[in-house]
C-alpha cells in the first residue's frame, strides 16, 4: 500500500488505525442488518406490538380512574352550583368509547385515549346538552367559579385567583349568591374580581376605582383606591343612580353593604 492510499484512507474513514477498525465494523453491522431486514423488521414489529399493549393497559387504567373521579367531581361541582341560583342544574362529563387494542394506536396520546365532553343543563326538565351549545354566559360564569372554588384548599391551591368579570350575564340573587361565593374563596386565598356589578364590588373587602377621563385630546387611565366607607358608598350608587344620587340611593347602597359585612363576618 503506497503512501497516497493510506493517507487516503485516514482521511475518509479516521485519523488513526483504531478509528479505521472502528469505521469498519459499523459499515459490517449496517450490511448485515440491511441484509436481513425482513428478519429486524419482524423484530421491531413485535417490540411495538408489546410497547402498544401495555401502553393500552395503562391508558386503560387512567381511563377506568379519570370516569370514577369524573363522577366525584360531578356532585361536587353540583353542590357548588346549586349555591348560586341554578338548583335544578344538571351536568355530565360525556366519555369517548373505550377504543379496541387495533384502534388505539389511532387516537393515543400522552393523556391517554379519552375524549371528554360536558353535558350540562340549568333548568329543570331540560335535556343534556354541550355546555358550549345551551349554556349561556351567565350560566358559564357560575360554571365556571364553581370549578374554581374547589381549588382552593390544600398544598397545591393558588394563592390568588383573578376572575375577569365572572359576573358576566347575571343579576339579583344569583349576582348576590355568587358575591357570597367569592367572599368563601377569599377566606382560603387572595381574590382579584373585575367586576361592574353592585352586588360584587359591595361584598368586596378592598376596592379599586378603575376610570378613564379625557385631558389635551388624549385618554388616561386612573386607578384609586377606595378606603374611605363614604368613597365607597358613593360609587356603589353610581351602579344604581341614573345621574343624580339621592339620599335613598345612598342608603340602599349602605343597607347592601351592611348585609355583605355581616354575610363576611359569619363565614
Amino acid at each position: 500500500m503506497n503512501i497516497e492510499l493510506y493517507k487516503k484512507i485516514h482521511s475518509k474513514y479516521g485519523k488513526t488505525l483504531a478509528d479505521v477498525n472502528e469505521f469498519l465494523l459499523e459499515a459490517k453491522q449496517k450490511q448485515n442488518y440491511i441484509l436481513n431486514y425482513e428478519e429486524n423488521l419482524n423484530e421491531l414489529n413485535l417490540k411495538k406490538q408489546g410497547l402498544k399493549t401495555m401502553a393500552y393497559k395503562k391508558a386503560n387504567e387512567i381511563s377506568c380512574l379519570r370516569r370514577k373521579k369524573a363522577e366525584e367531581f360531578e356532585n361536587l361541582i353540583l353542590n357548588e352550583v346549586r349555591e348560586l341560583s341554578m338548583p335544578n342544574a344538571k351536568l355530565k362529563f360525556s366519555f369517548s368509547e373505550i377504543p379496541s387494542l387495533e384502534d388505539f394506536e389511532k387516537q393515543y396520546s400522552k393523556l391517554g385515549f379519552d375524549s371528554v365532553n360536558i353535558l350540562f343543563s340549568a333548568n329543570l326538565g331540560e335535556e343534556l346538552k354541550p355546555l358550549n351549545l345551551i349554556a349561556s354566559g351567565g350560566e358559564i360564569s357560575r360554571l365556571m367559579l364553581s370549578i374554581k372554588s374547589l381549588n382552593t384548599s390544600g398544598e397545591d391551591s393558588p394563592q390568588t385567583l383573578v376572575f375577569d368579570e365572572i359576573d358576566t350575564g347575571i343579576s339579583g340573587e344569583a349576582a348576590f349568591n355568587t358575591s357570597k361565593k367569592l367572599a368563601k374563596i377569599s377566606r382560603n386565598v387572595q381574590v382579584i374580581s373585575i367586576s361592574h356589578l353592585f352586588q360584587i364590588c359591595a361584598m368586596a373587602d378592598k376596592n379599586i376605582l378603575v376610570k378613564k377621563f379625557e385631558d389635551d385630546q388624549k385618554t388616561h387611565t386612573q386607578i384609586l383606591e377606595l378606603n374611605d366607607e363614604e368613597q365607597k358608598l358613593l360609587e356603589l350608587s353610581r351602579f344604581l343612580s341614573a345621574g343624580n344620587i339621592s339620599e335613598q340611593i345612598l342608603n340602599h347602597a349602605r343597607e347592601v353593604k351592611t348585609l355583605c359585612d355581616n354575610f363576611k363576618k359569619s363565614i
